[in-house]
């Protein structure tokens, strides 16, 4: 018996960011909206499209910003702590036209955050090598223009080992197209007391080199316990 948190096609009950106008994107009860710019978030015929912006942060944005990194995400408001077990999916479609060589680090393309907004697990998006995770790929550049489907089920857990062969009860499955690409269990996979929620969308350099093209799609997003 499952209990979802998912984004329909038909939206109400906004969550704006600096009290600024913003189009039906999502519900309040089930994401945040991060952007740094009103235009880099949209929902359109039930697929959400994030990119990051040339230059950062626009005025009345300039909390998706840091002095390094900008943030195009829906945040989820509902966070799972230890003894949680959770699964999340969501579909990814790249553009074949998709390019990123901003410098100042990766490009993030769905994470976990923790309370400090810290990455726990992080999806990277690369034009030479595609979609990873743990680096371990899920699909490469040659499934770009394509949707591809993405499930991740985790066993939140924050007991600490107590020796090297000591396990806990900790796992995190990730399935890329239904083939399992990455496995990680017997280990603590949060903080003790710490809290996690889903980051969906784009992190990644403040300033965009010249002919960047970050957008990526993603539709049925869901967020379900086991």
């Amino acid at each position: 018996m499952f209990t979802s948190t998912v984004i329909h096609k038909t939206l109400s009950a906004l969550v704006v960011l600096a009290a600024l106008a913003w189009p039906t994107i999502c519900q309040s009860e089930d994401f945040e909206i991060i952007t740094p710019s009103e235009t880099s978030l949209e929902l359109i015929d039930g697929e959400i499209q994030a990119n990051l912006n040339q230059n950062g942060c626009v005025v009345g944005f300039e909390a998706a910003c840091s002095t390094v990194l900008q943030r195009s995400e829906y945040v989820s408001t509902t966070s799972h702590a230890r003894g949680d077990r959770t699964i999340y999916g969501w579909d990814i479609m790249v553009p074949e036209s998709f390019t990123y060589n901003a410098s100042g680090g990766y490009l993030r393309a769905a994470r976990f955050l923790n309370r400090n907004e810290e990455s726990v697990l992080s999806f990277l998006l690369d034009g030479k090598i595609g979609y990873d995770v743990g680096r371990e790929a899920c699909f490469d550049p040659d499934g770009f223009g394509a949707w591809h489907t993405i499930e991740v089920r985790v066993v939140w857990d924050s007991t600490p080992k107590k020796g090297l062969r000591d396990k806990t009860p900790g796992e995190i499955h990730v399935f890329c197209d239904g083939t399992e690409v990455l496995l990680r269990s017997g280990r603590p996979t949060l903080g003790e007391g710490d809290e996690v929620r889903l980051a969906l969308g784009l992190a990644g350099s403040l300033n965009l080199a010249d002919g960047d093209s970050t957008a990526v799609s993603f539709r049925n997003v869901r967020i379900e316990t086991w």
